[in-house]
């Protein structure tokens, strides 16, 4: 009899001690997890969110709605240009915010087909510029504030002829 509650205790403490070391094992984090691709799924396995390199150097992040459409991309390319894009229920872009070569911004926003509407920029040159486009995503109305702080605004036509122009 002595002999099983010997055993016992020592199986008890040996059973003790595994639970232990695995407790203070979880608490402690890896120093660094590598990858070149991450996958979040739900509970059904639909994948939710993906973050990965692509062989072209870029990186991206992704997010996905209960149906699996992706809503929400964050970008950086190799070549350094970052975008952030939001997307409809149907997956299509339809507001974009990217940090371009030399570091020009612009934001655009695009209708239910894709095409660019109105878009909002730093040129290359530094200044403003406010576009706004027809259904072709041709622009049909600028406004932009040049170098010397003088405003300009144009309006063209629907064959891209300017009707109107100030100064």
């Amino acid at each position: 009899m002595r002999n099983w509650s010997t055993v016992g205790a020592f199986a008890l403490a040996v059973l003790l001690g595994a639970v232990f070391l695995r407790g203070a094992a979880a608490e402690k984090a890896a120093p660094e997890i590598r990858a070149t691709r991450f996958v979040l799924t739900d509970r059904d396995g639909k994948s939710r969110a993906e973050l990965g390199t692509r062989p072209d150097g870029s990186v991206a992040l992704r997010l996905a709605d209960a149906r699996g459409v992706n809503r929400a991309t964050l970008s950086v390319a190799a070549d350094g240009v970052s975008r952030l894009a939001l997307h409809g229920a149907d997956g299509r872009p339809r507001a974009q915010v990217t940090t371009g070569p030399d570091d020009w911004p612009s934001l655009v926003f695009f209708d239910k087909q894709g095409m660019r509407r109105a878009a909002l920029d730093i040129s290359l040159g530094g200044w403003p510029v406010f576009a706004l486009a027809d259904d072709r995503g041709d622009d049909r109305a600028v406004l932009q504030v040049v170098p010397d702080g003088t405003p300009v605004l144009v309006l063209f036509d629907k064959t891209g002829r300017v009707i109107w122009k100030t100064p």
